[in-house]
C-alpha cells in the first residue's frame, strides 16, 4: 500500500477513508508506545465541539527540539491548535502537557528536511523516497530551496513541554488550582545579551533583591538538563528552589521548572528582536502545595506585580551597564 497522497497544492488534503478508519489503532499504539519510537499521540480540544480530539503523528528531532508537521496542511488538528492557543497534551506511556508554537515559512524547510532524513533511516530508502513524492510531491533528492517552495502549504509546529500529567489529557484545568502569571518588556540591549544573561541563572541576585544566592550545579554550557540551586528570601524566611533548565533555543526561548517545598513552577521566557533591542515575554504556571492552593488567586495577584518589578530591574541594571551581559 502506497504511503497517503498529500502532495496536492491545496489548502487541506483530507486522509483517505481507509486512514480515518485506522486512526483508532494508531492512536492506541502510539499511546502505549507499540508503534515506532518518534510516533505519539496529539490531544487537542476540538474548535467547534470541545471534545478532545486525537490523532497519531510523528515527531521531529531538529537541533535539540521536537517539531509537528501537518501532511494535510490546514488539517483539523492544526487548527485546532491554533484555536486553543496551543495549548495540547502528548501523549507515549506519559502525557505530557505541551505549548505548540507555529513557525513561520522561512524556518520551516530544515524541519521538514530532517522529517524526510529521518524516515529514510526509519523505513529504508525506498519508503523514504516515497514519503517524499506523496507527502510533499518532492524528488528523493530534494535541496532545502525545493522544500522553501513548497512550505507554506505544510504547518509546522515547535513543540514546548511545559510538565507531565496524569489521567485524562485535557480535564479543562491542571491538577491543583494554579496561578498563570505572565507579561512582558522591552530591553534596550540585544537580543543574544539578554539572553545569556537570563539564561545565567547566578545572575539573577543581580537584579531580585529577592534572591540571596544562585549557584549553577551541573556541569559543562548552559543548556537544557543545566540546574540550579537558589534561595530566596520573604517576610524573613528563606526558601530553598532547584531550578532545571527543560527547554533551551538560543536566544529565543529558556524554560525551566521550579522545584521548592511551597510551589512547582513551570516558567517560560521568550525573546524576540524588536528596534528598540528585545522584547521578553514571560509566562508562568505556579502550582502551591498543601494551604497554599487556597490562596492561588492571591498569588496570581502578587507574582504579576513582583515578576513585573524583577524585570523592570532587570530592565535597569542591563541598559545602565551594557558589559554586563557580554
Amino acid at each position: 500500500m502506497r504511503p497517503q497522497d498529500y502532495s496536492a497544492r491545496t489548502a487541506y488534503r483530507p486522509p483517505a477513508a481507509w486512514y480515518r478508519r485506522l486512526n483508532w489503532l494508531g492512536v492506541l499504539l502510539t499511546s502505549i508506545g507499540l508503534a515506532p519510537r518518534d510516533a505519539v499521540t496529539l490531544e487537542v480540544r476540538g474548535r467547534t465541539s470541545g471534545r478532545i480530539r486525537r490523532v497519531p503523528i510523528l515527531r521531529t528531532r531538529y537541533r535539540g527540539a521536537d517539531y509537528l508537521v501537518a501532511l494535510a496542511g490546514e488539517s483539523q488538528w492544526a487548527r485546532n491548535v491554533r484555536a486553543a492557543r496551543g495549548r495540547a497534551v502528548i501523549r507515549r506511556r506519559r502525557a505530557r502537557s505541551v505549548l505548540l508554537d507555529e513557525l513561520p515559512p522561512v524556518e520551516r524547510p530544515g524541519v521538514i528536511a530532517e522529517y524526510l532524513r529521518a524516515a529514510r533511516n526509519r523505513s529504508g530508502a525506498e519508503a523514504g523516497d516515497n514519503q517524499a513524492r506523496f507527502y510533499f510531491g518532492l524528488d528523493p533528492d530534494a535541496s532545502l530551496d525545493d522544500i522553501g517552495r513548497i512550505v507554506d502549504g505544510y504547518p509546522v509546529f515547535r513543540v514546548r513541554y511545559v510538565d507531565s500529567v496524569r489521567g485524562s489529557a485535557w480535564s479543562g484545568r491542571r491538577r491543583h488550582p494554579s496561578a498563570r502569571i505572565e507579561g512582558e518588556i522591552t530591553i534596550g540591549r540585544p537580543m543574544d545579551v539578554v539572553f545569556d544573561y537570563v539564561a545565567d541563572q547566578t545572575n539573577e541576585p543581580l537584579y531580585n533583591p529577592s534572591m540571596v544566592r544562585a549557584e549553577k550545579i551541573t556541569a559543562g554550557p548552559i543548556g537544557e538538563g543545566t540546574q540550579f540551586r537558589s534561595a530566596v528570601r520573604s517576610a524573613g524566611r528563606t526558601a530553598e528552589m532547584l531550578i532545571e533548565c527543560t527547554d533551551y533555543d538560543r536566544p529565543r526561548l529558556f524554560a525551566s521548572t521550579t522545584t521548592m517545598k511551597q510551589a512547582d513552577i513551570d516558567y517560560t521566557l521568550r525573546s524576540d528582536p524588536v528596534r528598540a533591542g528585545t522584547l521578553m515575554r514571560w509566562c508562568g504556571h505556579v502550582e502551591p502545595k498543601g494551604p497554599l492552593r487556597l490562596l492561588w488567586p492571591l498569588i496570581t495577584w502578587m507574582g504579576i506585580r513582583q515578576e513585573q518589578r524583577i524585570w523592570s530591574n532587570l530592565k535597569r541594571h542591563l541598559e545602565a551597564t551594557p558589559a554586563a551581559g557580554g
